[in-house]
Parts: structure tokens; C-alpha cells; sequence
């Protein structure tokens, strides 16, 4: 039951963003916006949309499990 946000930034995290349940960027993250491996496509990926052209981009994953358990952020 474990569920997974996933932050992004294009400068090492100085600004932080977060991909959105309907695989957006946004400026907030939400209960909604935690989801299983499975729907973040697992294996295969997902399609994000809102990228611009030839930038960099930092992602970061944290997960929690159950309503009391929620880990830091991980590595870049």
C-alpha cells in the first residue's frame, strides 16, 4: 500500500515543483498527488506533460505507507 510524490526542479531544487496526479507539474503537492508504482506507470514510465525544450530537469521521490508513515526525499 505504499504511495509515491515525486518533486521536480530545473535548479537542483532551489524551486520545487511537484508532478501533479494527472502528470502536470504544479507548485503544490496534495494528497492526491501521492500514487502506487502501478499508476505511476510502473516499469514502463509516464508521460509528463508542461516540459520545456532543452532544460534540465531534478527529480526526487518520497513515499509513505499507511496514514502515519512518510519518508524524507530522496536522492536526486
Amino acid at each position: 500500500d505504499a504511495k509515491f510524490a515525486i518533486a521536480i526542479s530545473t535548479d537542483n531544487f532551489a524551486t520545487t515543483n511537484y508532478i501533479q496526479s494527472d502528470n502536470t507539474i504544479g507548485a503544490t503537492l496534495g494528497a492526491e498527488d501521492f500514487q502506487t508504482y502501478a499508476t505511476w506507470g510502473g516499469a514502463s514510465g509516464s508521460i509528463l506533460t508542461g516540459l520545456s525544450p532543452n532544460t534540465t530537469y531534478y527529480i526526487k521521490v518520497k513515499a509513505t505507507q499507511g496514514e502515519y508513515t512518510e519518508s524524507g526525499w530522496g536522492p536526486v
